[in-house]
């Protein structure tokens, strides 16, 4: 009897430790669909995916068709909001679209800090570089936005997460060139155990 405790208390051993031990750290590519998917939680893959997805949108919109690496468009990144219920680096989304439209050789991209990023800062700047210098700065073309937003549902155990990618074009008038969006939903059960 005592040797049937101690085999089934080192057999319930091994199993705890068996499932409480990790698995080796490895490299993944992000894009390969082999990262962690998060229902509720923005993940690099989907980062790329909506990066890559609207900039290709862009690029063939006809306004945007036109210029080449002879001829670049001007084009201001403006702010980029995150209206989710958690808080991220935006950049990550920024540094894609960003890489995207330089790598497309039709876009000069300059960032401006300060007053929100908006067309009329960009003016104002641009003037008053010109008073210094006397030499008048190029406005440019076009300002880029975006916004992530979020919507969630339940039912009974079963989570849904939708993550809307919106890419806004406008010129300097305000006039909007090119909205487009790309929604990337996740869906999964709870776990019917607490941990």
């Amino acid at each position: 009897m005592k040797t049937s405790f101690v085999v089934k208390t080192s057999a319930l051993a091994l199993i705890i430790l068996n499932f409480s031990c990790g698995s080796k750290p490895v490299y993944i590519d992000p894009g390969s669909g082999q990262g962690v998917v998060s229902i509720t939680e923005i993940n690099i893959q989907d980062f790329q995916t909506a990066a890559g997805d609207l900039v290709q949108k862009m690029l063939l919109h006809p306004d945007f068709a036109k210029y080449s690496s002879a001829n670049k468009a001007q084009l201001h990144l403006s702010n980029f909001t995150n209206d989710t219920g958690k808080s991220f680096n935006m950049d990550f989304l920024l540094a894609d679209v960003r890489s995207q439209l330089l790598r497309s050789g039709k876009f000069k991209i300059s960032r401006i800090y300060g007053r929100s990023g908006t067309d009329t800062y960009a003016k104002e700047l641009a003037e008053l570089n010109q008073l210094q210098t006397g030499i008048a700065s190029k406005l440019p073309s076009y300002v880029l936005s975006g916004e992530i937003r979020e919507l969630r549902a339940f039912a009974g155990r079963t989570t849904q997460s939708s993550f809307q990618f919106n890419l806004i074009a406008t010129d300097l008038e305000g006039n909007s060139i090119f909205e487009d969006s790309k929604t990337i939903t996740k869906q999964g059960k709870k776990s019917t155990i607490g941990f």
